[in-house]
């Protein structure tokens, strides 16, 4: 959310639906409120508190959903979301002239596995089906309980991480430089299947390739883990 403050743009995922035109975007605005009551994590703000520091607040209510007629010339906070403490993180519009549903969210609710079953839930409620309750408190319970472990073990690994060679990669201009990427690049691979994941061989590489230029042994960085495959029950299912 940090980021986002800084760049309206960091860490926002849009998603463009064109749908049949049978659908009735009024039964559909119905099934999109009944799957965020399903799942609180759509109607989830975050606050910064004196106290508390920043805390995430679920909140009673709709969603914000708008519709619109045209492509532009729609002024608001939906069209143009703002991403400030306490607002919404997910904007649904639907455009009744092209049959198109968009949906903004913020990623920190949401990825491109939670994206695909909320979706099924909103196809499902759509189609009249109840859907069941799926809190995302079991897995902070998890985290509550695993923090001082976690919090010993890697103190443990980086005890003595400040004596080694280790240098940044890659080296900032100046102090507090932000950067803002112009350019993006793909390389597709075919990894062969074996006792490791994919994703660990991925991270195998990128620790060997600033330990390279860096001219280390030892390289530090940091990775995103979906958690899918924590010890938390149904967590697939969040």
């Amino acid at each position: 959310m940090a980021l986002t403050f800084k760049d309206p743009r960091a860490y926002i995922i849009e998603h463009e639906y064109r749908l049949p035109r049978e659908v009735d975007h009024h039964n559909l605005q119905m099934a999109w409120i009944k799957t965020a009551q399903a799942n609180p994590i759509l109607r989830t703000r975050m606050i910064p508190t004196s106290q508390l520091g920043c805390v995430q607040a679920v909140v009673r209510g709709s969603i914000p959903w708008q519709v619109r007629e045209t492509d532009d010339g729609i002024n608001g906070e939906i069209s143009s979301p703002s991403w400030r403490a306490g607002a919404p993180l997910a904007y649904f519009v639907f455009n009744v002239t092209e049959h198109k549903l968009k949906v903004t969210i913020h990623h920190s609710i949401c990825d491109q596995w939670s994206m695909a079953l909320l979706l099924r839930q909103a196809d499902a409620s759509y189609r009249g089906e109840e859907l069941s309750f799926h809190s995302f408190r079991p897995l902070v319970d998890h985290v509550q309980r695993t923090q001082d472990k976690a919090k010993d073990f890697w103190g443990s690994i980086l005890r003595n991480a400040h004596e080694t060679t280790t240098r940044a990669f890659p080296q900032l201009p100046t102090v507090g430089h932000f950067a803002k990427p112009t350019e993006q690049l793909e390389r597709s691979f075919n990894i062969q299947d074996g006792e490791s994941s994919s994703s660990t061989k991925i991270w195998l590489v990128w620790a060997i390739l600033p330990s390279v230029y860096t001219d280390s042994d030892d390289t530090l960085f940091g990775a995103v883990n979906a958690g899918c495959t924590v010890s938390v029950a149904e967590v697939q299912d969040l």
